[in-house]
């Protein structure tokens, strides 16, 4: 618990106190004896962090299971399990911790611990996935407890432990105001981790990975931020903000930087607007009295906020005149008291709306128009070299509408997440080749897929088809150069 204690806890038991209980959906499928996870070792002194790979995919899920179990003991937050296939013999498939009196903590936590041990040899007897069965079983526990939730304004929080693609995809979630649901993958197959992430784009969940994986997601969209455990433990146990979600998955607008810095640190609305110097100053006091944190990435500590890349990128921010709030709406209801602290247990969309006028698009776009686009943001100057990976994926909204008037205007653009200018700055070529792989990635799954729009226009299609080749020949590119710049190292 140590990993939580350094972030704000004002924030912490705001959201705390909304929440009303949590269900973890636990596979135990053959699948999950594969050793493609990883275990984290930390230090006595919880200042380093070391990742162990080669693990099972159900020590990884155990040694999550087993840090919420002691923190659902310690913070008391009632825990149901559910195991998604049936054990064999006399193994219980549903159990709980912390959902009766406290004196009964030692015996419930004892279950867990002997059932996860138990569960470990009994993983090849299963094959089948049936998530949507379970979470159909969930809906109708929950719809009893409804009104109850309504009330009281709290929710009940889902976190589907899983490795695999579920068996039935006819499976549907309970009303979305009363249920905040984790998604926490113990894979690191890019198959299954791209079906889930798709979900995370049409549905309102949040789809986690190991602490390693999602370390790298952050810098993509937000790289002033160090990603440390204690916000990874807090999003495992339903209890991350909206805005601690959404780190991996957008760039923070300006306010909501603000926010994330009050929640993050001080746990209180200040009224007193600041200047940006104002903001950074006091920004820079309160870091230099916190301690540092271990940083997975650069594999060292550093601390929570590097206020010099954030000054950089909150100037250019606002000289672009990208300020504005984006539009909310309301996933799991505030509490009054966290509506005038104004913390974020709300939705935020991925873009701000844009005015009329922003919107430009020629009344007949036509391919070789396109065409022209796509060679302008692919090929360099001099026409003959191709533009590096890092900038393709940065320079791909000037391919929208509001830059580009070749092709029409949909509100899909909206969706997209811009990457940040200094995402990739890594320290070293294996960081910075891994940072671009899940970009690219990211972008790949935006421009092909299922989830596309099925109102776009050939146009359309076609643009979204090639940036996905674009794309796809500029990952190829990169990786070739890498392995050719390792090869020149290792020879000459």
């Amino acid at each position: 618990m140590k990993e939580c204690h350094q972030l704000c806890l004002s924030t912490i038991i705001d959201v705390y106190n909304q929440m009303d209980s949590r269900i973890r959906v636990i596979e135990n499928s053959r699948s999950m004896n594969k050793q493609d996870s990883h275990l984290i070792k930390t230090s006595p002194s919880h200042d380093q962090i070391e990742k162990k790979d080669g693990a099972s995919r159900w020590s990884e899920l155990s040694q999550c299971i087993d840090f919420h179990t002691k923190m659902a003991e310690r913070v008391w937050i009632p825990t149901k399990y559910w195991l998604v296939n049936e054990p064999v013999g006399n193994l219980p498939k549903r159990f709980n911790v912390a959902w009766g009196e406290r004196k009964d903590f030692h015996k419930e936590k004892e279950q867990v611990c002997q059932i996860m041990r138990e569960i470990k040899h009994q993983l090849n007897d299963a094959d089948a996935i049936p998530l949507a069965c379970q979470l159909r079983k969930i809906e109708a526990f929950l719809s009893r407890e409804a009104l109850r939730l309504r009330e009281r304004n709290e929710y009940v929080g889902i976190v589907i432990c899983t490795q695999g693609e579920p068996t039935d995809e006819r499976g549907r979630t309970g009303p979305e105001t009363l249920l905040k649901i984790i998604v926490r993958l113990c894979t690191d197959n890019d198959v299954i981790v791209n079906f889930y992430n798709t979900l995370d784009t049409k549905y309102d969940c949040d789809v986690l990975d190991d602490f390693w994986s999602e370390a790298l997601e952050v810098p993509l969209h937000n790289p002033w931020l160090t990603y440390g455990i204690g916000i990874h433990r807090l999003r495992e146990a339903c209890l991350g903000t909206d805005l601690m979600d959404d780190l991996d998955e957008m760039s923070l607008s300006l306010d909501e930087l603000d926010d994330f810095c009050l929640e993050f640190f001080l746990g209180k609305y200040n009224d007193v607007p600041l200047s940006i110097d104002g903001f950074l100053s006091n920004l820079r006091n309160i870091l230099r009295r916190a301690k540092l944190v271990w940083n997975p990435v650069k594999n060292r500590s550093t601390p929570w906020i590097d206020v010099d890349k954030l000054d950089y990128l909150f100037r250019k921010k606002a000289l672009s005149g990208r300020t504005g709030k984006r539009e909310s709406y309301c996933r799991v209801p505030p509490s009054p008291a966290a509506k005038k602290k104004a913390l974020s247990m709300k939705t935020l969309h991925h873009s701000p709306p844009q005015a009329s006028h922003q919107r430009v698009a020629s009344e007949n776009p036509n391919s070789k128009d396109i065409d022209a686009a796509i060679k302008r943001w692919s090929i360099s100057r001099n026409g003959t070299d191709s533009v590096k990976l890092e900038q393709v994926l940065v320079d791909i909204p000037t391919l929208f509408p509001r830059s580009n008037n070749a092709v029409k205007d949909h509100e899909y653009f909206d969706k997209w997440k811009d990457f940040s200018e200094d995402a990739f700055n890594a320290e070293d070529e294996k960081t910075k080749k891994e940072l671009l792989k899940r970009a690219a990635r990211k972008a790949q799954r935006f421009f092909k897929g299922d989830q596309l729009p099925k109102d776009l226009t050939e146009n359309q299609k076609t643009m979204f088809k090639s940036i996905s080749c674009v794309l796809s020949k500029s990952m190829y590119r990169e990786e070739k150069s890498i392995d050719l710049d390792n090869f020149s190292k290792t020879n000459f």
